[in-house]
């Protein structure tokens, strides 16, 4: 359902600006879900900022043109505004036993399509020709769908190379 909510950021108020209702199921995300809400007024008025959850994670999930800035090259924008406001989930006592993560402009989902997209193909290829290839650094969460995609690929396998935040997949010939 769609209301008007007024900040006051610094001591003054703020235009009403549209927003969605946060989900009554999620209270204990509320500081949290409040901290996002402000934030990402303060970037862009014009955001609109959600909320869902699942048995395991509570999602803000952040609309409006244009987010291309917040998600930044390769999604590090978006992983350091997952990363501060996972912060403010943990210092608030919100996230025991959850994980807080942020969705901008439904990038999450349209990333780890591309991601299994590649890793398919590439371990396909991996699989026909016995050559392994080597994939550029990822966040975390990226290589993990990486890794779940090749298991489903005969004769290919994966290993994580290198050191944060150089760290990279590579997908080899498995002795399967």
């Amino acid at each position: 359902m769609e209301t008007t909510k007024e900040f006051i950021i610094e001591g003054k108020k703020q235009e009403k600006h549209p927003v969605s209702e946060f989900n009554p199921d999620a209270k204990k995300f509320t500081e949290s879900y409040k901290f996002a809400e402000q934030l990402f007024y303060l970037i862009d008025p014009t955001l609109r900022v959600t909320n869902e959850h699942n048995d395991y994670e509570f999602i803000i999930n952040v609309y409006g043109d244009n987010v291309s800035h917040l998600i930044g090259r390769n999604g590090r924008g978006l992983a350091v505004l997952n990363f501060l406001i996972g912060c403010i989930a943990i210092k608030n006592n919100d996230c025991e036993g959850w994980r807080v993560v942020i969705d901008i402009g439904n990038y999450r989902n349209k990333r780890k399509d591309a991601l299994i997209d590649l890793a398919t193909k590439k371990a396909k290829f991996v699989s026909k020709t016995g050559k392994t290839v080597k994939l550029r650094p990822m966040l975390p969460y990226e290589r993990a769908i990486i890794h779940s995609a090749v298991q489903n690929i005969e004769g290919a396998t994966t290993i994580s190379v290198g050191k944060e935040p150089n760290r990279s997949l590579w997908i080899q010939p498995s002795a399967r």
